[in-house]
């Protein structure tokens, strides 16, 4: 932890962090934390946890990248812990969330709309939300003829709703019409429910279990005719801002989500402060009347829609530009730090204050394959490559462990005392997170969904395809080049050679008595004998000196440098590495290599096959020497 160590620090587990509910209650909560000089880590999977009919799942590599952001959490810096409960999928996550603070002893508190499950809750109660909507309707109204349109038909918050909207009709003795009730799914289909209900009559009022069905109705009906609420009224439920902007805006139920935040810190506070004989805190709805029932119209708004629609317009355009602009640097990205130089620069559209991808080390693993390993999946790695722009505007790569989170060097105390981290993922594959402070203001949250999504696929496509670059340039048994590979090598080197000084040094190295090993104890072991070869290669030239596999037994080296390489050094140190191997092995044979090479200055460089045959003349004198002694 680097921002501002020695203050108390709270994280916050959250789903989607963009729906409205959430953003109100984790801003409340934040401003409090800030009013304190608290540090708040804040873990959101960006995954909207949307309300399912039973039995549909979400598809489990999306649950994935949730898994591994909140196994990201290192309880070991925090002092309190906010659940969002009802907003994350998998309920083992929750628990598991739950079981790791108490075993730490770490204060936490859930945040949902169901009951007290859990030792400390704010909880939201909308279970009497739709009562007293429907009671408006037909107490102040005096409508008799209402039609419901709820969720799905085993969905919690569609049972609750339906319930209290017979509650009502009970009480007021208005018979209860099994053909007055369709089931809207929460989204689009709410207009087919309405187009089959007004087949049957016209009723006073359509019930909408949520605002985004209340607007698509609405929709709906204006361009067929209808005037509202003048012909026919339409509610909604959740208290969105969109139902507040919509003309006509909604009659609706509000949850006063701001005043959960707070309640949320008060009650996280007295946890952290030592006190335990706390109660739960509790937030109940509010009936927001509008002008979809007839009840505000011609109410002056303190806003205006027009210049509202002008504004989401203007960034929506500038939105999708920055998309298509990433898609096409994409394309010509040759490196890493190419690519992400160029999603640093479109990631400005939010106006985050910092913002860094960490990416799992074994992705740039080249060594390593990912992409299509089945039996190999990555999570989290000790260590994660980081990249990001320094306060000056710089690119920085860098490394870290990821217990961490974030590079020491990536922000500073006096910046911000908040930090977000959501995964980036690409098929089944997790491939690290973001970690950036918060954005400012709804509409930017729901862009920063839509674009981290584009951003895990265009990093993930990335690494694929450079994936299989490399398996198409790499040896499938040694992990070194291949005869492909060699020629790429060869390619990129000559360009080097032909713009600069210095000597190209090509050695060329050939197992001894492979074909005995392989007749006397196995093809297994001679597959054992080529690896080791292959290996103990890379170990002596280090990994920036390209190492290519020719043939069977025959391996080639290729070394540029600016002053005249101690080539006997290397064969020397070659052998040694061999002898000590041989010494410990156990194997039932020697391994051994015949080396040699072949130096020119780049101003004598002719070409490539006329330097590998000159290596060759001298290995043939070195294999001559070992078949003429005791290694043959």
């Amino acid at each position: 932890m680097h921002f501002g160590s020695k203050k108390k620090t709270v994280a916050i587990c959250v789903s989607g962090y963009n729906w409205e509910c959430e953003v109100k209650i984790t801003d409340a909560f934040l401003r409090r934390c800030e009013a304190s000089d608290i540090n708040v880590l804040i873990f959101s999977s960006l995954m909207i946890k949307g309300d399912y009919p039973k039995g549909i799942e979400a598809n489990k590599n999306l649950v994935r990248g949730e898994d591994e952001i909140y196994n990201l959490i290192n309880y070991d810096l925090l002092d309190g812990l906010v659940l969002f409960r009802g907003s994350i999928f998998k309920e083992s996550t929750v628990q598991k969330i739950a079981s790791t603070c108490e075993e730490k002893n770490i204060p936490y508190i859930s945040i949902h709309n169901h009951g007290g499950e859990f030792p400390h809750n704010v909880i939201i109660e909308d279970n009497s939300g739709l009562e007293l909507l429907v009671e408006h309707l037909v107490r102040d109204h005096g409508l008799r003829r209402l039609d419901f349109i709820g969720g799905y038909p085993d969905n919690r918050e569609t049972i609750i709703r339906l319930e209290a909207y017979k509650k009502v009709l009970r009480k007021y003795n208005i018979p209860i019409e099994e053909r007055r009730i369709e089931y809207g799914h929460f989204w689009k289909h709410s207009v087919d429910c309405a187009k089959k209900l007004l087949q049957i009559d016209t009723p006073d009022a359509f019930v909408c279990a949520n605002d985004t069905m209340a607007i698509m109705v609405s929709d709906y009906l204006k361009n067929e005719g209808y005037i509202i609420p003048s012909d026919l009224v339409v509610t909604g439920f959740d208290g969105t801002s969109d139902a507040c902007t919509y003309s006509p805006s909604i009659t609706t139920i509000k949850v006063d989500f701001e005043k959960a935040g707070e309640q949320g810190f008060e009650l996280l506070s007295k946890l952290m402060n030592g006190k335990v004989d706390v109660e739960d805190e509790h937030v109940y709805p509010e009936l927001l009347i509008q002008e979809s029932c007839g009840c505000q119209i011609g109410k002056k708004r303190d806003f205006n829609y027009i210049d509202s629609k002008y504004v989401e317009r203007y960034l929506s355009e500038t939105f999708n530009k920055n998309l298509i602009k990433t898609d096409v640097y994409f394309s010509d990205a040759e490196s890493a730090d190419e690519l992400f130089g160029y999603l640093l620069s479109e990631v400005e559209f939010f106006k985050f204050d910092d913002i860094c991808f960490c990416i799992n080390k074994d992705f740039e693993d080249e060594h390593k394959a990912f992409m299509y390993e089945e039996s190999e999946k990555y999570g989290l790695s000790e260590e994660m490559n980081a990249y990001y722009k320094d306060k000056k505007g710089k690119f920085v790569k860098t490394s870290f462990k990821t217990s961490e989170l974030y590079p020491e060097s990536f922000i500073s105390a006096s910046r911000t005392n908040e930090m977000t981290f959501s995964p980036l993922y690409h098929k089944s594959e997790f491939i690290g997170y973001v970690a950036y402070s918060p954005a400012k203001g709804e509409i930017f949250r729901d862009y920063f969904l839509l674009w981290m999504m584009n951003a895990s696929n265009v990093i993930g496509s990335f690494y694929s395809r450079k994936e299989l670059e490399r398996s198409s340039f790499q040896d499938y048994m040694t992990g070194l080049y291949n005869r492909r590979g060699m020629s790429k090598i060869f390619a990129s080197s000559k360009k080097k050679i032909a713009a600069g000084k210095g000597y190209v040094s090509m050695f060329c190295a050939d197992i001894d008595g492979l074909k005995r090993i392989n007749d006397d104890y196995g093809h297994e072991a001679g597959d054992v004998a080529i690896i080791k070869i292959a290996d103990t290669l890379k170990e002596v030239f280090g990994d920036d000196v390209p190492c290519i596999r020719t043939g069977g037994d025959e391996f080639c080296i290729l070394l540029l440098s600016s002053h005249k390489p101690d080539t006997d050094r290397y064969i020397k140190n070659l052998e040694k590495k061999l002898e000590a191997f041989n010494a410990s092995s156990g194997l039932q044979f020697l391994l051994n290599c015949s080396c040699a090479c072949s130096t020119v200055k780049y101003s004598d460089f002719v070409d490539f096959d006329t330097l590998r045959k000159a290596s060759d003349i001298e290995l043939y004198k070195v294999k001559d020497t070992h078949h003429s002694g005791k290694n043959n």
